[in-house]
């Protein structure tokens, strides 16, 4: 059996799930009752993938905004994050890949930390980007990453994130 690509899911404060880690294998089977949060995590994973090619705030925007995506149960603390962890891409590799997001200024969503790392036998890509806007990497190279926007659409030009 092949392992899943996708092998977890970390969600919080997005639609109806507070805070959750969902675990896949390989096959993975959606079930469960009207309203338990399936759609919700499909919808999590489309709004990942759509955020490597739209922006941001277009994204948030055809759901309807940030107030209308992020969870109400948990108040005003913390903004929509999202973890995806990888596996089966080559062997001995792994990777993660995490975001979390606030509302910004006029309707626009501000990234608040992203973080991706890639291991590989005896290789470790990473980068960092936190609060301030500031990027931390073992890449050779410095991109100016506008607030609305995530870094990993800048960095997966660079030949060591593409491997």
């Amino acid at each position: 059996m092949l392992e899943p690509l996708l092998r977890s899911l970390v969600i919080r404060n997005f639609r109806s799930v507070v805070a959750e880690r969902i675990d896949f294998d390989n096959p993975t089977f959606l079930i469960g009752p009207n309203a338990s949060g399936k759609s919700n995590l499909v919808d999590a994973i489309a709004l990942t993938s759509e955020a490597m090619r739209m922006p941001l705030r277009s994204v948030f925007g055809k759901r309807g905004g940030f107030d209308r995506i992020k969870n109400k149960a948990n108040g005003k603390s913390g903004g929509i994050a999202i973890r995806a962890d990888f596996g089966g891409l080559h062997r001995n590799q792994t990777a993660h890949y995490s975001f979390e997001v606030q509302q910004g200024g006029e309707g626009g969503i501000k990234v608040v930390r992203e973080q991706f790392v890639a291991r590989r036998t005896h290789n470790v890509v990473w980068f960092d980007r936190e609060h301030d806007g500031k990027i931390r990497s073992n890449l050779s190279v410095e991109p100016s990453v506008d607030p609305e926007g995530l870094a990993l659409v800048l960095l997966s030009g660079a030949e060591a994130v593409a491997q």
